[in-house]
C-alpha cells in the first residue's frame, strides 16, 4: 500500500525542521541563535535532514521507514511536550511563581502529563521492539 510512503512523506519536514531547530539552538546557544538569519536557518535544515536522508539510502521497505518516521512523531507530539509541562511546573514553582495561567485546564494537572510521557514511552517501546523482531524474524527466514 502508498500508506507508509506518504505517511513518511508528512513526517519529514517535521522532523528535519525539529531537528535543525535543535541543533542551531546547541550550536548557538538559546539566547544567540540566529533566528532571523534565513541562511543560517536553511543551512541547519538541511543539516537536520541528513539523517532522514542517510537512513532512506540504507533502508528500502517503507514500512521500516514509516515505524521511525512515526516513533518521531510519537516523540515530539506526546513525549516532548509532556516533559516540558512537568519540568516547566517545577521551574516555576522552585522560583515560587503560580504556575496556573489563563491557558490552564482540567488537563494542566501532573499526573495528566505523567500518564501521557507513560503512554508515549510504552507506545515507542512496543514499537522499538515489533520493528526488531520482524526484522529479525524476517533474516532468519531468509
Amino acid at each position: 500500500t502508498a500508506f507508509p510512503a506518504f505517511d513518511s512523506l508528512a513526517v519529514f519536514p517535521l522532523c528535519s525542521i525539529s531537528l535543525g531547530e535543535i541543533l542551531m539552538e546547541a550550536w548557538f546557544g538559546s539566547e544567540t541563535a540566529p533566528t532571523n538569519d534565513w541562511k543560517k536557518r536553511t543551512a541547519f535544515r538541511l543539516l537536520g535532514c541528513c539523517p532522514q536522508i542517510i537512513g532512506a539510502a540504507f533502508v528500502s521497505d517503507l514500512d521500516v521507514i514509516a515505524n521511525y518516521a512515526g516513533l518521531f512523531t510519537t516523540l515530539s507530539y506526546s513525549v516532548c511536550p509532556s516533559l516540558l509541562s512537568i519540568y516547566s511546573v517545577r521551574a516555576l514553582r522552585k522560583i515560587k511563581v503560580s504556575p496556573d495561567t489563563a491557558y490552564k485546564t482540567p488537563f494542566s494537572k501532573d499526573w495528566v502529563a505523567w500518564m501521557i510521557f507513560t503512554t508515549a514511552i510504552v507506545v515507542m517501546l512496543f514499537v522499538v521492539i515489533s520493528s526488531v523482531l520482524v526484522e529479525s524474524g524476517e533474516k532468519t527466514e531468509t
